[in-house]
């Protein structure tokens, strides 16, 4: 989040985009060596088929363990590891995580009994409004300024991760003793 966020705002500020010729990365070497290239012309990126997969194999994993959404992973993945444009990461981590979300709702529900499902049609109506004025707002907003928004909802979620790791649980204020 940090990254993103300092890297964005950056880019923002940067008047002419730099040139600058650098060896590329171990990490985009071994992308490039990779088999299966395929060409993805929406997203302008050409990498190999395994490459997509592979990710997509973590975040579901990441998805169905932790219960994030996948997009929260899949977003800064397909930005810095597959470099997508941002206004069709947006897009495509929608549709992408529309199967992932549904698989493992279907499998809580099966395995685990764990969905409540009148909380998840509330949330569910509350979300579509929310999408439509996303959606008319993520029209007037640039690249860089997306990703400075996706860097600062990654970095309050950390703050709030960290806080719920350092404060005292509310059950034990509550502990009267006993059974």
């Amino acid at each position: 989040g940090t990254y993103m966020l300092f890297e964005s705002i950056s880019s923002m500020r940067r008047r002419k985009p730099r040139r600058v010729r650098v060896r590329p990365s171990l990490f985009r070497r071994l992308v490039e060596a990779l088999p299966w290239k395929m060409h993805f012309p929406r997203s302008k990126v050409s990498v190999s088929a395994l490459m997509p997969l592979l990710l997509g194999m973590l975040v579901g994993l990441l998805a169905a363990i932790m219960g994030v959404g996948g997009g929260f992973i899949m977003v800064p993945v397909m930005i810095y590891l597959l470099r997508m444009p941002m206004h069709v990461v947006v897009a495509t981590s929608l549709f992408q995580v529309l199967f992932t979300c549904v698989n493992v709702t279907v499998l809580q529900a099966a395995m685990n009994h764990t969905v409540d499902f009148v909380l998840a049609l509330l949330l569910l109506v509350g979300s579509v409004i929310g999408a439509q004025i996303g959606v008319r707002l993520g029209k007037k907003l640039n690249a860089e300024q997306l990703k400075v928004l996706m860097a600062l909802v990654v970095l309050a979620v950390m703050v709030k991760m960290l806080l719920g790791l350092v404060q005292e649980p509310a059950i034990l204020l509550d502990y009267k003793g006993g059974h």
